[in-house]
């Protein structure tokens, strides 16, 4: 039997975003992930305690995994966070467009990790999205 009790998160990103979100996720999550959409789809099962799904995973598919999770019962329920793991090259202003059409797709969250990073440095970004996966898991609990 499995004792690690700590919660355990599907980590949808791009291979890039797998050393980033290692620092700032692990040792106090267990990570699993997926860097396809058809890899969520073999690895995801009920006892994942949340998703985190970069913006740009598998070729900017992150909507397409949100809708598909979240019309399966068996899923629907796992908190979703979006997440923009890495600089990117769009405008502010679409990050805001994404935020939103995130939100109203049914995730429970967009989390800005790059601008987190740069607005208050390494360290309190991780710290606070460590605190909203935490509350996100809680609450689902």
């Amino acid at each position: 039997m499995n004792q690690d009790r700590r919660k355990t998160i599907l980590a949808a990103v791009r291979p890039l975003g797998v050393e980033r979100l290692t620092n700032v996720l692990s040792p106090e999550f267990r990570l699993v992930f997926c860097h396809s959409l058809a890899a969520v789809q073999d690895q995801i099962r009920s006892d994942i305690d949340a998703i985190v799904c970069g913006t740009n995973f598998d070729e900017s598919r992150m909507f397409e995994l949100l809708q598909t999770l979240k019309s399966d019962i068996r899923y629907s329920a796992i908190p979703f966070v979006c997440v923009r793991v890495l600089d990117g090259v769009l405008h502010e202003a679409t990050y805001a467009s994404v935020r939103k059409a995130c939100i109203l797709m049914g995730a429970s969250a967009f989390y800005d990790l790059a601008q987190a990073r740069a607005d208050m440095g390494k360290a309190e970004a991780a710290k606070a999205f460590r605190s909203m996966l935490h509350q996100l898991m809680n609450a689902h609990s």
